[in-house]
């Protein structure tokens, strides 16, 4: 008797671990099945977002200084085209020169007296 009692407290802790298995199995599927259907929303999302954006009056650009930024590039790019060698020489010059008149204003505050001597210097060579 005291064996038949072991052996059915044997298949009932079999038949439980069996149960709680499949159960936790079936949990691992539907977590799994949560977790694709959260990622087709967030897809879902996305994409109306993207098409929200893309709607808008300048196109995808998601700020006004990206859009400014674009105006900007897409007008020099155009008026350089009908610009002849020597105009684009000239505007190459002129940002040459702002380039250089910042490099200068940052040597001016780290040291006056060297900025203006290299300033005088490059005055005189250019003449």
């Amino acid at each position: 008797m005291v064996k038949n009692s072991l052996k059915l407290e044997k298949i009932n802790k079999e038949a439980e671990a069996l149960v709680t298995t499949k159960a936790k199995k079936k949990q691992a599927k539907l977590k799994i099945i949560k977790k694709k259907l959260l990622e087709q929303q967030l897809k879902k999302e996305k994409k109306k977002t993207v098409k929200k954006k893309k709607s808008g009056i300048l196109g995808s650009l998601s700020t006004l200084e990206e859009s400014l930024n674009q105006i900007k590039y897409n007008e020099e790019k155009a008026v350089n085209t009908k610009l002849s060698k020597r105009e684009k020489t000239m505007l190459k010059n002129r940002d040459t020169e702002r380039f250089e008149a910042v490099l200068g204003n940052r040597n001016f505050v780290a040291n006056p007296l060297e900025a203006i001597r290299q300033h005088l210097e490059g005055q005189y060579n250019k003449l």
